[in-house]
C-alpha cells in the first residue's frame, strides 16, 4: 500500500508538509477540516499492530496524546496535537553546542 503525498487529502485531513518518516510510515503536518481547520500531526503507516491502543493508554505530560485513530485503504492514521517542528534529534544536537550540560529541562520550554 502506498502512503499519500504532501498535498493529498487522506480521509478528512489535508496533508500540508512532511514532518518525518520511518520504516513503516510518515508523519505529516495536516489540517483537520472537520474541526476548525486545526493543525495536527498525522502519523500514517502500514503497521496495523496495535500501536495506537498502546499509545492511548499512556498518560504522562511528556508523552504526546492521541486525538483519534483512523483506518482506510490498508493504512492506519494516528492524529495527535501539533506542537511545532522541533524533534528530539534537534534537541540532542543543540545539547552538543552547549558549553555545559543543562541541570534541568527548563531551557526546553
Amino acid at each position: 500500500t502506498l502512503l499519500p503525498n504532501v498535498g493529498d487529502t487522506f480521509l478528512h485531513f489535508r496533508l500540508i508538509d512532511l514532518l518525518g518518516e520511518g520504516a513503516v510510515g510518515k508523519v505529516y503536518l495536516a489540517e483537520q477540516a472537520e474541526l476548525a481547520d486545526r493543525f495536527v500531526a498525522l502519523k500514517i503507516s502500514t503497521d496495523l499492530l496495535g500501536e495506537p491502543a498502546k499509545l492511548a493508554r499512556l498518560q504522562h505530560s511528556a508523552i504526546m496524546p492521541v486525538y483519534s485513530v483512523h483506518e482506510a485503504d490498508g493504512l492506519q492514521a494516528v492524529c495527535m496535537p501539533f506542537f511545532g517542528r522541533t524533534t528530539l534529534a534537534d534537541w540532542c544536537q543543540s545539547l552538543g553546542a552547549m558549553p555545559t550540560v543543562p541541570s534541568s529541562g527548563q531551557h526546553l520550554v
